[in-house]
């Protein structure tokens, strides 16, 4: 089943207040929104670890496994020499692979830059799945430009508006993200974190406006249904 952003907003809109759990249960980090929001206040804060703990297992290893691929192969890339075609002179192939070569030499590889005290490829590897995740936000976070005096790096503020349960243990967030970006003025959107529970409770997911990626599942979830 696929449920678009304007479809979860309406369940929302016409959901019965029967369906809402009482407020005791809800005062500690025992429902999705209670999550969402503890996410959003250790992501705002810049506590990386604390925010990689609230994420969901299955969301932590693929967003790693996304990563080691791209980090695996920029540094064991074919050489064009080696695998050029008749249609690409040797001459060509030779040129850029030099290039390639002094560019590795001067900057390393880029996906290591991603990620915060992180050096070699090995060291990459070595990282728990949580720590993986809290050591690339800790690099991607935006901070202050020392050439730029007058540059303000965006400040967001995010806030639940609703959730949608789709089933027992899968839960959509509905929030609303202000960004403040400085001279460049202010920017506003909806968006959606599902929330899956797990045996020690619920996890949020990643979306691309946690985790700066587009990789992940973001507004659109498309799940089995009860009867597949």
């Amino acid at each position: 089943m696929r449920l678009g952003l304007r479809s979860l907003l309406a369940i929302i809109a016409i959901a019965s207040p029967s369906n809402e759990q009482p407020m005791a249960q809800r005062s500690g980090l025992d429902t999705p929104e209670a999550v969402v929001r503890a996410a959003f206040a250790a992501y705002e804060a810049k506590q990386w670890s604390r925010f990689a703990a609230l994420v969901h297992p299955d969301a932590l290893t693929e967003f790693q496994k996304q990563h080691l691929v791209m980090a695996d192969a920029w540094e064991h890339h074919p050489r064009l020499t080696e695998v050029r075609d008749s249609t690409m002179p040797a001459a060509v192939a030779e040129y850029f692979d030099k290039m390639q070569d002094e560019m590795g030499t001067r900057f390393g590889n880029p996906v290591l830059r991603q990620f915060a005290r992180v050096k070699t490829l090995d060291e990459l590897k070595a990282l728990s799945p949580q720590e993986f995740l809290a050591r690339y936000l800790e690099a991607s976070s935006p901070k202050p430009n020392p050439k730029d005096p007058e540059y303000q790096p965006p400040v967001a503020k995010r806030e639940v508006i609703g959730s949608v349960t789709e089933n027992p243990t899968l839960v959509h967030v509905v929030y609303r993200v202000r960004t403040d970006v400085g001279r460049y003025g202010r920017t506003e959107e909806v968006t959606v974190l599902p929330v899956r529970r797990t045996a020690t409770g619920w996890q949020i997911m990643l979306n691309s406006d946690l985790a700066f990626t587009g990789s992940v599942r973001t507004i659109d979830v498309e799940t089995d249904s009860p009867g597949d």
